[in-house]
This record gives C-alpha cells, sequence and structure tokens, in this order.
C-alpha cells in the first residue's frame, strides 16, 4: 500500500476521510515533536511537501508511519540546522567587538562636537546616536 492509495485521487477530488485521519496523525505527531502549535503546522506542512512531492516513488506498507519517518527527519534536520546557526551567529557575534577606546579619546571627541556643531545638529546626533545604540 503506498500514499496514493490511503489518500485516492478520484475525478480530481481527494478521499477525504483518509486525508483527514493521515492529517490528524500526522498533525498529532508533529506537536508532540516541536511543543508549539505554530511549528506543528509548519512542520507537518513540510511533511506534506515532501511526501507528496514523491508520491508516485513511495512503495510503503503504513502511509502514518512514513510520513511520522518523514515529520521526524525533517524535525532533526531543522533542529541541526538551527545549531549550525546558532553557533555561526556566536562566532561572528564574538568578533564584532567594540574597540575599547580611552575616556580620554571619546572626551575629546565629544568636546569636539560641542565646538563645531550647532545646537540643533548636536541634538540630531545625539538623538540619532541613542536610537542606533538602542537597535543593536
Amino acid at each position: 500500500m503506498n500514499i496514493e492509495d490511503s489518500v485516492q485521487m478520484t475525478d480530481n477530488t481527494l478521499d477525504i476521510q483518509n486525508f483527514d485521519e493521515l492529517q490528524a496523525v500526522l498533525k498529532s505527531y508533529c506537536l508532540s515533536l516541536t511543543k508549539s502549535n505554530w511549528d506543528a503546522e509548519e512542520l507537518a506542512q513540510d511533511t506534506w511537501v515532501k511526501a507528496l512531492g514523491k508520491l508516485n516513488k513511495f512503495e510503503h506498507t503504513n502511509p502514518k508511519a512514513l510520513l511520522m519517518r518523514i515529520a521526524k527527519n525533517t524535525w532533526i534536520d531543522d533542529i541541526r540546522r538551527k545549531a549550525v546557526y546558532t553557533r555561526i551567529l556566536n562566532r561572528e557575534q564574538a568578533k564584532v567587538t567594540v574597540p575599547d577606546h580611552g575616556s580620554f579619546e571619546i572626551e575629546i571627541a565629544l568636546q569636539s562636537l560641542m565646538n563645531h556643531l550647532s545646537a540643533l545638529q548636536r541634538t540630531v546626533f545625539f538623538a540619532a546616536r541613542c536610537v542606533w545604540i538602542f537597535d543593536s
């Protein structure tokens, strides 16, 4: 029995009962993996895309087990991908450090700004700087 037998196409309509049953089982399993309704729905959709994309190639006696296997492997791939992304991000953030200028250099730069900028320019500069610091 393959997925085609379980989700049969008759006159371009799915056998809704089998599809609903498979969808309910898949969503429940995805929810048990992810512990998040949002992530479970996304995982279920990804699983259906992978399963239906190769629909004709699957010869499996238990389509529920096949869908759960695809969901589990997709979930593991996502976890690994996120772990690699986090490691790369942490490594890059460690490289990007603010150079430690002495307080004396900062004081000279601020004094120069106070002498050369108008009151409005100073206000705009410091407001923009505060927003930039707050965003990062």
